[in-house]
C-alpha cells in the first residue's frame, strides 16, 4: 500500500433532511394491528400514547433521549413524526422503550490519502438517496472477493504483521517467526508462503468499492418475513438476543401496514436491512443450488449496503438503542465467510455509543426503568462486551473496555419472547472475562516486563481459572469431538458446543504460548532454572494437545456463506499453525505419526472451502506448510541434513502454482 503523501479535503455533509429514507408503499398483506395495547415490562402502553407524555411519566435518567450542547443537557420532546410512529407501533418501539441519553463525545478523524480516493473513491457516499421510486438503483457491487490478491498488495503483507500479537495466527508472518521457521526447515523461501497468507488475510480487511449512492428497494412483505424468521430461528448469533424478537416483529408489522414512509428512522432502516441481509444469506446458502455460496453473498449484500449507507448519520446524529443494535448486527453480518472483514470498526462503533450512554454501569432505581427494559439493556451490553473481548483475542488489538469500570450485573432472566439462551450466554460472558485477564496479564506492555518467574505464576493462575470455568459447564459442553450422540438441553445446538470447545482450547493456547514459542520466551533474569525449563516443555505439550482438539472438532463444521469466520477460518488455522510449530521442534516424536494426518484434515477443510465457494476462497497456505512438515519429519528420521536436493524440493513447494496444487489435492468433504 502506498504511503499517504497528502490528505483529501473533508466531503460536504448534506443536511439531515436529505438522509431520511423515502420508502415505496407496499401492499397490505399483513393483518392490521389496530389499537391493541402493547406490553412493556409490566406496564401496558396504549397505542395512542404521546411520546412527549412518555418522557414526562418517568424520572429522567442517563438513558433518556436528550440533546446535549457542551455541558448543558436538556430533555427534548419527540417530533410529530416520531409521535405518529409511536401511535402506529404496537410495541412502543419508537416510544423509547429504553430511554437513552446522548452524551457529548470526542471524535478522532483520520484523513484519507488522495491516492486511495482515486483508486476506490469514498467508501461511504455522502450523496445518498433513500428514494425507492424516483429512479431505478444502479447495479450494486457484489461483496469483495476473497481470492488471492495480486502482487501489488505484497507490501501490505510485509508491513502488517507488526499489528498482531504472538498468539494470533498472522504472527507467523512476522520477521522473527519467518526467521525461525526458515532456519528449522532449512530454506528462506518460507517468507513467500507467509506473505501469501498475509496477503490473503489483508485483502479482505476493507471494502474494495464504494457504497452506491442509490438504495436497493426493500423486499416484499412475504419475502421479508421469510428472512426475518430465518434470522431469529436459524441465525447462529440469535442465541445472544441482539434483537428482541417480539419488539422487532411488531415494529416491522407496523412498518408494512403504514402508508406514509416520507420520513424514517435511520437506525430502524439500518437494523431491518441488516436483518434482511442476514436472513437472506441464511436462506439462500441453505438451498440446493450448486452456486449457493456466491448467490447468498450476492443477493444479501445490497441490503447490507442499504444499512452501511446510513453509517455516518448513525454515528453523528441523535441515537438510541436501535442505533447500537444496528451497528452490532452489521458487525455480525460482516463476520460471515467471504464478507469484508469490517466487523472490528462496526463493533467499535456500537461499543463507544454504549459507553457514551453509560450501559457499562448498573441502572439506578431512581431512574424507574421497567424491569424488562433493564434486562434488554444488560444483555445487550454483555453482548457488546463479549464481542469486544473476542475481537481483541482474535486480532491481537487491545480491548476498548476496561473491566475495572463495569458495574453492569450479568442478568439471570430474559425478556419474554427473547431468543437468548441465558445459561449458554452466561458461560460465554465468564469466558470473555477470563480472556480479558489473559490479554491483560500476559500480553500488555506492562505484562511483558515481568520476570520469567512472575510470568510462570501468572500462567499457572490463569490456567487454573480456565479449568475451573470449564468444570462449571454442563457435561454436554465438556464432551470431546466428534460430539456425536449428545444429550443437549432445550434451545441448545451443536454450534454452542463447538463455540465453547474452541474458546477453551484457544485460551489454553493463548496462555501457554507465553512460554513455548521459541521466538518469544522470557529472556531476562534466571530463565534457565529447572522450573522454567519444565514449564516450557509442559506448555509446548499443552499447546500441541489443544491444537489437536481444535483440529478434530473442525470435522463437524458446516460450511456456508452464513458461517462465521472464527468458526471456519480462525480456529482451524490456529490449530494447524501451532501443531506445525510443535512438529518442527519435535520431528521425531511418536505423536508425529498422528499429527501429520491431523494437519491434512485442515488441508481438506480449506479444500472444501475452495470447492463450496467456487474457488472464491482459495488458501494454499495449509497445503504448503503440511508439505514442509512432512519433509522435515522424513529427513529428521533419516538423519539427513536439510540441504542439496531436499532444499530444492522444499523450494519447489512455494513455487508451485495454486491451480496445480488444487489438481493434486482435490476438495474433500470432511464432515463426519
Amino acid at each position: 500500500m502506498a504511503a499517504p503523501s497528502q490528505f483529501a479535503e473533508p466531503p460536504i455533509v448534506p443536511e439531515a433532511s436529505d438522509h431520511r429514507p423515502s420508502e415505496r408503499p407496499v401492499s397490505k398483506t399483513v393483518e392490521a394491528v389496530g389499537d391493541t395495547p402493547s406490553v412493556v415490562g409490566e406496564t401496558q402502553v396504549p397505542m395512542d400514547c404521546d411520546s412527549g407524555m412518555r418522557i414526562q411519566e418517568r424520572t429522567v435518567s442517563p438513558f433518556s433521549r436528550t440533546q446535549s450542547i457542551g455541558l448543558v443537557s436538556q430533555v427534548v420532546p419527540f417530533t410529530r413524526h416520531e409521535t405518529q410512529q409511536a401511535r402506529n407501533s404496537p410495541s412502543g418501539y419508537n416510544c423509547s422503550i429504553i430511554p437513552i441519553t446522548i452524551q457529548p463525545t470526542s471524535v478522532t478523524t483520520t484523513n484519507m490519502p488522495n491516492d486511495k480516493l482515486s483508486d476506490n473513491g469514498a467508501l461511504l457516499s455522502n450523496n445518498v438517496s433513500y428514494g425507492m421510486t424516483a429512479q431505478q438503483p444502479q447495479p450494486l457491487a457484489s461483496p469483495p472477493t476473497t481470492a488471492t490478491a495480486d502482487d501489488n498488495d505484497a507490501s501490505c503483507a510485509k508491513a502488517s504483521p507488526e499489528m498482531w500479537l504472538p498468539t494470533c495466527y498472522p504472527s507467523i508472518c512476522s520477521e522473527p517467526v519467518i526467521d525461525w521457521v526458515s532456519h528449522e526447515i532449512g530454506v528462506t523461501d518460507f517468507i513467500a508462503t507467509a506473505r501469501r497468507l498475509m496477503t490473503d488475510v489483508l485483502s479482505n480487511e476493507t471494502l474494495k468499492k464504494r457504497v452506491p449512492p442509490h438504495r436497493t428497494p426493500e423486499p416484499e412483505p412475504a419475502l421479508a418475513w421469510t428472512w426475518v424468521a430465518a434470522f431469529f430461528d436459524k441465525g447462529l448469533d440469535s442465541v445472544f438476543g441482539l434483537v428482541h424478537r417480539p419488539s422487532f416483529e411488531a415494529r416491522l408489522r407496523a412498518h408494512f401496514e403504514s402508508g406514509d414512509y416520507s420520513e424514517g428512522d435511520l437506525a430502524w432502516y439500518a437494523l431491518r436491512n441488516t436483518v434482511y441481509a442476514t436472513g437472506c444469506r441464511i436462506v439462500v446458502s441453505g438451498s440446493n443450488s450448486h452456486n449457493a455460496f456466491n448467490e447468498a453473498r450476492t443477493q444479501s449484500w445490497p441490503y447490507f449496503e442499504n444499512a452501511l449507507s446510513a453509517h455516518t448519520d448513525l454515528l453523528f446524529s441523535r441515537s438510541d438503542m436501535t442505533t447500537i443494535q444496528a451497528f452490532l448486527a452489521m458487525a455480525f453480518y460482516a463476520e460471515g465467510l467471504g464478507s469484508p472483514a469490517i466487523e472490528f470498526l462496526l463493533a467499535s462503533n456500537a461499543m463507544r455509543l454504549a459507553q457514551a450512554k453509560g450501559m457499562h454501569h448498573q441502572v439506578m432505581k431512581s431512574w424507574k426503568m421497567h424491569e424488562e427494559d433493564v434486562q434488554i439493556l444488560y444483555w445487550l451490553w454483555w453482548c457488546i462486551y463479549c464481542y469486544d473481548k473476542y475481537l481483541a483475542y482474535r486480532s491481537g488489538r487491545p480491548s476498548a473496555i476496561d473491566d475495572d469500570d463495569i458495574s453492569t450485573p450479568i442478568p439471570t432472566s430474559v425478556p419474554e419472547g427473547s431468543t437468548i439462551n441465558p445459561h449458554f450466554f452466561q458461560h460465554v460472558i465468564r469466558h470473555a472475562q477470563i480472556s480479558s485477564e489473559i490479554s491483560k496479564r500476559l500480553y500488555t506492555v506492562k505484562a511483558k516486563r515481568q520476570t520469567p518467574h512472575e510470568t510462570l505464576l501468572v500462567v499457572k493462575d490463569l490456567e487454573a481459572r480456565l479449568h475451573k470455568w470449564r468444570e462449571s459447564l454442563p457435561s454436554c459442553f465438556q464432551s470431546s469431538p466428534p460430539f456425536k450422540n449428545l444429550d443437549l438441553p432445550p434451545n441448545t445446538h451443536l454450534f454452542h458446543v463447538i463455540y465453547l470447545h474452541f474458546s477453551y482450547y484457544g485460551s489454553l493456547i493463548t496462555i501457554h504460548t507465553a512460554f513455548c514459542y521459541p521466538w518469544s520466551r522470557p529472556s531476562t533474569g534466571d530463565n534457565r532454572g529447572p522450573n522454567l525449563q519444565a514449564q516450557r516443555q509442559q506448555s509446548l505439550e499443552v499447546v500441541a494437545d489443544a491444537s489437536r482438539k481444535i483440529i478434530v472438532a473442525t470435522q463437524r463444521l458446516e460450511v456456508s456463506a452464513a458461517s462465521p469466520v472464527w468458526l471456519t477460518f480462525y480456529y482451524p488455522l490456529t490449530g494447524l499453525i501451532n501443531l506445525f510449530i510443535y512438529i518442527l521442534q519435535n520431528p521425531t516424536q511418536p505423536t508425529v505419526n498422528e499429527d501429520l494426518p491431523l494437519m491434512e484434515v485442515i488441508v481438506g477443510h480449506f479444500g472444501y472451502l475452495e470447492y463450496a465457494s467456487n474457488s472464491e476462497l482459495l488458501f494454499p497456505f495449509p497445503r504448503e506448510i503440511v508439505s514442509y512438515a512432512r519433509m522435515v519429519v522424513k529427513h529428521a528420521r533419516e538423519g539427513l541434513p536439510i540441504s542439496g536436493a531436499f532444499r530444492k524440493q522444499l523450494s519447489s513447494i512455494t513455487a508451485m502454482d495454486p491451480s496445480e496444487q488444487s489438481a493434486d489435492h482435490g476438495p474433500q468433504d470432511v464432515s463426519i
